[in-house]
């Protein structure tokens, strides 16, 4: 194509001139009578090759564009994906040279996040953030939340820290507003310190609101003692029931000394949080004390910035208008700050260690002393006072500190870091379950060994991923008929497996528990002098990003071959060297009849055609390609090495120690015992 690519994703006008040529050239086509998917799967990747690799990773996010796979995206696809994100930069680009008349003013209420807003706008009048370029105000951003974060997307694009524009910086801006927050000069929605702790780095949210009442609600708060190696650190608690977690800041954990336990990636979804993003955070075992002296409790708890920030409701001082509540001696007492931190929030998962059972009730609109190991605790409504009445413009703050759903994907970093070890060289991590299993599976039927798939117990429940199997063959067919020949064997390749019992074909009259299909592709090496075209079958395809795979419903399996670096230093121990290979080693293997269905492909009767017809076929072998199939291997062989072990014990020592999935490799110094071994070997 002739067409000058683009460098620079923020060059808008390249970008369009770009687009303009290439709509051009198929209008020409379309006017010629050339049919657009003769040439699409050419030139789309062409046009991706133009574009800078930030936009394409971009517009291709997600592989979909109109519901398919980028990767058959036809010129009508891209054409769009392209248009959408020029025009998306383009209102950005324009927006801001537009500002707000309202901007740089200062906000009437204390809460951070109603400070001065820029309202960066699409075409339509929407707000644009300038964080993310999502359609909304940039201070409510919920996809970039790290102070530090914003302040380098606000560095790269070279924008204002104090009113986020374009143009300037910071020093020379005429905004004299400042953070409502710290009141020193920068955007709120920057500020690392931020007065009611909803835009700060890695924060258990808070959300407040503004509710028409002048009634005020206490929370659980108590006062602890935190023993560490360094010191004990005296700290605010909050007992929250609705987070399945407890958390410390960072602050409290080194100032208290206490070493890190290990490391966990983490997912933390709060109130009114649509969109989750992981982080990997630091535990610390904690021993929890009351400050008055007693029994600790040790508890595991997650690190973060920070929790929340609540208003200081006097308790001791209220108490005096509660009968039910005099003599009680409660354990969060300040009398100088109105707002008071969080420095440790227990969840659910600690709540009930410190909580004693016993309650004080006053009237159903009075508050709740509950008795706690740190002391007593109030929870509830309290009446309005004198000092709460601002008038009828007061606006009443409403902490919200739910945390409704915490995920542990790897429960720690030394587990992701032994997983990474334990994959080939190393070995993997044994599953006694799945080896046990597969030994009362395995039997012979007089051909050939059968074995039954090493299914993991109360496994996710197993889609058919059909809709994704038959979106895949289209693509593959429309890919294949570019190359006849490649076509031609891959459809070769399929029938011989029929012919030779690998595959039988699927008779819809028989009913199965369990069916799943598995997408496949060609792998292609035109050097190869044997097999130049391998078809490969993706066992951890999955119909949506969520969803579940056959690879995740099985067993690994332990790794029964010998270590392969054992094997290759054993290798150079001896002069002479045998070399040997089971032939199709996988395919020598049979499934048992009630798994079989798990591995069903879709292929067409007659490739020629150009309407898609799917024909549904069975696997009767091992597939390579399932993640258990290694493991299915290796089992087989040694159980049929161990059937025979007795009579001859050393030459089965030897290919034990010498097979490497199908792969034999021996050794020897003596050429007469190397040509006894080969010969045993073809018997």
């Amino acid at each position: 194509m002739n067409i000058k690519p683009v460098y620079n994703g923020r060059d808008v006008r390249r970008l369009r001139e770009l687009y303009h040529a290439c709509e051009t050239n198929c209008r020409g086509l379309k006017t010629l009578g050339v049919d657009e998917s003769s040439y699409a799967t050419i030139v789309v990747p062409e046009i991706l090759d133009k574009l800078p690799e930030s936009l394409c990773l971009t517009i291709t996010r997600g592989s979909s564009a109109g519901g398919s796979d980028f990767l058959n995206w036809t010129m009508k696809d891209i054409l769009k994906a392209l248009l959408d994100e020029i025009e998306l930069r383009e209102a950005h680009e324009s927006s801001t040279t537009n500002t707000s008349k309202q901007e740089g003013r200062k906000s009437q209420f204390v809460d951070g996040s109603a400070a001065a807003l820029v309202n960066h706008t699409t075409r339509e009048g929407k707000p644009r953030c300038v964080y993310c370029l999502q359609e909304h105000l940039s201070q409510d951003c919920k996809k970039i939340q790290n102070a530090g974060e914003r302040k380098q997307i606000l560095r790269k694009y070279r924008r204002c820290f104090v009113c986020l524009k374009r143009g300037h910086i910071c020093s020379n801006c005429l905004n004299t507003s400042k953070c409502s927050a710290c009141s020193k000069r920068h955007y709120s929605s920057i500020c690392e310190s931020h007065a009611n702790g909803s835009i700060t780095a890695d924060v258990v949210h808070s959300t407040h609101s503004c509710v028409g009442s002048a009634n005020r609600v206490a929370l659980q708060t108590a006062q602890a003692l935190v023993m560490g190696g360094k010191e004990n650190v005296r700290v605010r608690v909050m007992f929250d029931s609705g987070s399945q977690r407890s958390f410390v800041t960072g602050k409290v954990a080194q100032k208290a000394g206490v070493p890190v336990k290990r490391k966990e990636w983490v997912e933390i979804r709060t109130f009114g949080q649509e969109k989750v993003e992981g982080k990997l955070r630091e535990v610390f075992e904690l021993s929890v004390a009351p400050v008055q002296g007693g029994e600790s409790v040790s508890i595991e708890v997650y690190a973060v910035d920070s929790i929340s920030q609540i208003r200081n409701e006097h308790v001791e001082t209220r108490k005096k208008d509660y009968p039910h509540l005099q003599g009680l001696w409660f354990s969060d007492v300040c009398k100088t700050k109105n707002v008071l931190e969080i420095e440790l929030l227990i969840g659910a998962d600690y709540l009930w260690l410190f909580q004693e059972g016993r309650t004080v009730r006053g009237k159903s609109d009075e508050p709740v002393a509950v008795q706690t190991k740190l002391g007593w605790v109030l929870s509830g409504p309290l009446k309005s006072s004198s000092e709460d009445d601002d008038g009828p413009t007061s606006c009443a703050q409403v902490s919200i500190n739910l945390i409704g759903h915490v995920t542990s994907k790897n429960r720690s970093l030394e587990a992701c870091v032994k997983k990474l070890w334990d994959y080939e060289t190393l070995g993997i991590k044994h599953e006694e379950e799945a080896s046990e299993l597969l030994n009362d599976s395995i039997h012979f039927n007089g051909q050939r060994y059968s074995v039954s798939l090493p299914w993991k117990e109360g496994h996710s429940l197993l889609p058919t991923n059909y809709s994704c199997s038959v979106q895949r063959l289209k693509g593959q067919l429309l890919r294949l008929k570019k190359e006849p020949e490649v076509l031609q064997e891959y459809d070769r390749v399929i029938k011989e497996q029929l012919e030779l019992g690998i595959i039988e074909p699927v008779v819809e009259l028989e009913r199965a528990d369990k069916i799943h299909y598995l997408p496949h592709h060609a792998v292609v090496r035109k050097d190869a002098k044997t097999t130049k075209v391998r078809v490969v079958y993706d066992a951890s395809s999955k119909e949506t990003k969520k969803g579940v795979s056959l690879n995740d419903c099985l067993h690994v399996g332990p790794p029964l071959s010998p270590l392969l670096y054992h094997i290759i230093l054993r290798f150079r121990e001896k002069r002479i060297a045998l070399v040997a290979d089971i032939e199709k080693a996988f395919l020598n293997i049979e499934i048992d009849p009630c798994d079989r269905d798990c591995l069903r492909l879709l292929w067409v009767g007659n490739i020629h055609e150009d309407e898609v017809k799917p024909v549904e076929y069975r696997f009767c072998r091992v597939v390579f390609g399932v993640n258990c199939s290694p493991f299915l291997l290796n089992a087989t062989l040694q159980h049929h090495l161990d059937r025979f072990s007795k009579g001859n014990p050393e030459l089965t020592r030897k290919l034990k120690d010498g097979f490497y999935v199908d792969d034999l490799d021996n050794k020897n110094d003596n050429k007469r015992l190397v040509t006894d071994l080969e010969v045993s070997l073809s018997l």
